[in-house]
């Protein structure tokens, strides 16, 4: 895993064309986000479909879901560490990566 970040911080860092594209992709996101962030002050919660006859927006449909889906995960990390099951392990992303120095 250092390998893998010690290859990206070197392809990301200093005046390389990767750097400038890395750094405007950051700013198209930032922009994106303070973008839906003012439309959302503007317009209110009525922009995630929340009023008083329906309280179960976006926020709240969403907060749900993301709850269910981390207790399952965490469930899924028990049952592996309790039983000991070292065949469900999964490999870390990028372990396997095969880079050229530059």
């Amino acid at each position: 895993m250092r390998e893998t970040l010690g290859y990206i911080r070197k392809a990301v860092s200093g005046n390389s064309t990767t750097f400038y594209i890395y750094c405007f992709i950051l700013l198209v996101i930032a922009g994106l986000g303070l973008s839906n962030s003012i439309t959302a002050l503007a317009e209110g919660h009525g922009l995630s479909n929340m009023s008083d006859m329906v309280p179960w927006g976006m926020y709240i449909s969403g907060l749900a879901f993301f709850i269910g889906l981390s207790a399952g995960a965490t469930m899924v990390g028990l049952l592996i560490h309790g039983f000991g099951r070292e065949d469900y392990h999964f490999q870390h992303i990028g372990s396997n990566f095969k880079h050229k120095e530059l």
